[in-house]
């Protein structure tokens, strides 16, 4: 009677032994998953000189245990909004002006993908809504492109030219005026799937919490963002990317 008493007190002992082990297992890799071991602040610069009426906006990683990888990242993130200002104004010699804000769209300890709106043209002439996109892989220091990320060019296009993407960029309020097609339909330049495998001068990207997001930079009127869910991006987004994601 007594051993059975004390083997029924020892398995009790070991399950709870098992349990907390498991629960504190649990704990670390939720705490792992949820809690950034980063943040971010903004950074604004603006010139006013004979050039032109310049105003950006961009984030800056802080609080990063390794202080020089944040340093190189900063330095990434900076450079690349800096693009902006070699956008073209040959048909303008006098000054330009530029704006750039910026939304963090999806952040965590292995990649920060963000979106820049805002307006670049000659001054005293219609100045043209633009917008930005950058993904970043932050192990590896560097900036994702599509041919990073895309697994499978066919299935994107496919997915595209079907409207399966959803318009969400919004215009005076309203989301999803026109479709990629449409976007596509007056250019004669390149076509959609030249512009995909480019050098992501006409088409860039971004992720949010959910979605893969495709950014048409000359669209109708001025660029368009084109979402699908990730769930439904599987089939032509790189597995090692998901997992770095999820």
């Amino acid at each position: 009677m007594k051993n059975k008493f004390f083997l029924k007190i020892l398995i009790i002992a070991v399950v709870a032994g098992i349990s907390s082990v498991l629960i504190h297992f649990y704990s670390l890799k939720l705490k792992e998953k949820n809690v950034l071991s980063m943040s971010c602040v903004r950074q604004d610069i603006q010139l006013n000189d004979e050039r032109g009426d310049i105003r950006i906006n961009y984030p800056q990683l802080s609080e990063m245990d390794d202080r020089e990888k944040e340093k190189r990242l900063n330095s990434l993130i900076e450079k690349d909004a800096m693009k902006i200002l070699e956008r073209d104004v040959s048909d303008n010699e006098g000054r330009f002006t530029a704006g750039l804000d910026y939304d963090i769209k999806y952040m965590d300890d292995q990649a920060i993908s963000i979106l820049y709106k805002g307006w670049f043209g000659a001054v005293g002439a219609r100045c043209p809504d633009i917008a930005m996109a950058t993904s970043i892989d932050i192990e590896r220091e560097r900036i994702l492109t599509l041919d990073d990320v895309v697994s499978d060019y066919d299935q994107l296009y496919d997915l595209l030219t079907a409207d399966k993407f959803e318009n969400i960029t919004k215009w005076d309020g309203v989301a999803g005026q026109y479709t990629i097609g449409q976007d596509y339909e007056y250019k004669e330049v390149s076509t959609l799937m030249e512009d995909l495998n480019g050098d992501d001068e006409d088409i860039e990207w971004y992720i949010d919490d959910g979605h893969f997001v495709i950014v048409v930079l000359n669209g109708l009127p001025d660029y368009n963002e084109y979402a699908i869910s990730l769930q439904e991006a599987k089939g032509f987004l790189q597995k090692e990317f998901l997992k770095k994601i999820n």
